[in-house]
């Protein structure tokens, strides 16, 4: 999933594609690391590359659906994902992420995206044990 989002530049907007893709696997049953990863930033809106003294960095967010609780995941860095530990969620709760661009041009100036699309996603359940000990009497 991504979106295309803009950020006013001197000379135009610049397109900040963020893709909030959720790693997980379904029916785990202990806490683990998850992943939020993004596309990276590399043109203007109109096609044209982002110069390479121009330092593209990202921040992202996950609010819970329910307390609106917020956290910040990442904080403007460079990479294009971020992990967190899953242990503090709500097993079948909805989480809502969110992420956004920062432009760092020379001479200091940062601007700053709007914010992506929410990406919802909850806890997987765990699955149950299957059954043991059958017998037949």
């Amino acid at each position: 999933m991504w979106t295309v989002r803009r950020i006013r530049t001197v000379g135009g907007y610049v397109v900040i594609a963020i893709g909030v893709t959720l790693m997980f696997v379904i029916g785990v049953t202990r806490a683990q690391t998850r992943t939020v990863t993004w596309q990276a930033v590399t043109t203007y809106t109109d096609n044209t590359p982002i110069a390479s003294d121009v330092a593209i960095t990202y921040s992202a967010w996950r609010q819970d659906n329910v307390t609106k609780a917020t956290v910040q995941l990442a904080d403007h860095v460079s990479a294009t994902s971020v992990g967190f530990d899953d242990a503090s969620l709500v097993k079948g709760r909805v989480y809502n992420f969110t992420a956004q661009a920062h432009a760092l041009y020379p001479g200091g100036s940062t601007l700053s995206s709007e914010m992506s699309e929410v990406y919802p996603w909850s806890v997987p359940f765990p699955k149950a044990a299957p059954p043991r000990g059958l017998a037949v009497q």
